[in-house]
């Protein structure tokens, strides 16, 4: 069971140059996102074992225990600001925490393809797992790995920061382009136009509806 230290008076506030944040996290926020990804991991564990969906070990939960424990780290950071430990544990599993999370959308969109027909879509089911986790993993553990340095020059510093921020802008790119293709399958499923002609390597066209409509 995570505990924490007991408040201490000589927190820095908000204004201190030793704050990392510049300011001083809320404990009540903080603890109402810690307590929200907890329960949604525990949830979803429950939807696995039951439903056995392994694959949803290692990426929705996976991000969902990142997440708790990141958020775990700014209620820790609001009971002693300047503690280097909490806001490393925070900044680097919230950052890198969404990574799993988008592997587990990549895997079930190519099922998705795979159940309504693979002729709609440009890229192929395996693929999107292939290139888009691989791309996205890229990023984002480079961003981690910057987020987690500690006693750098300023000018390091200011090289991190650039890359961190370009990292996250090649993120942002990669989740737009899954979408575009993603909207694009389901345009194109709508209105009966793929992308090839059939063949005895596609599946066959079925129709949208039911949990696969609910699940998009």
């Amino acid at each position: 069971m995570l505990t924490l230290p007991p408040r201490a008076d000589t927190n820095a506030t908000s204004g201190d140059s030793e704050n990392p944040y510049g300011y001083t996290p809320n404990f009540m926020i903080s603890t109402m996102f810690m307590a929200l990804f907890d329960i949604t991991t525990v949830l979803h564990l429950g939807q696995a074992v039951f439903c056995r969906r392994w694959f949803l070990l290692y990426t929705v939960i996976l991000a969902g225990a990142m997440e708790t424990a990141g958020w775990y780290g700014r209620v820790w950071s609001s009971h002693d600001v300047i503690n280097s430990g909490a806001f490393t544990l925070q900044i680097v599993l919230t950052i890198v925490a969404p990574t799993p999370l988008l592997a587990a959308n990549f895997i079930i969109f190519g099922r998705i393809i795979r159940r309504l027909g693979t002729a709609y879509s440009w890229v192929k089911p395996c693929w999107y797992t292939k290139i888009f986790f691989t791309c996205d993993l890229l990023a984002l553990v480079s961003q981690g790995t910057l987020a987690s340095g500690d006693d750098v020059s300023p000018t390091l510093l200011n090289i991190g920061e650039k890359i961190m921020l370009y990292s996250i802008v090649a993120s942002l790119v990669i989740i737009a382009i899954f979408a575009i293709l993603a909207l694009d399958f389901l345009r194109r499923h709508a209105h009966r136009k793929p992308v090839r002609p059939m063949s005895t390597d596609e599946t066959p066209r079925e129709r949208f509806q039911g949990p696969i409509r609910k699940l998009i």
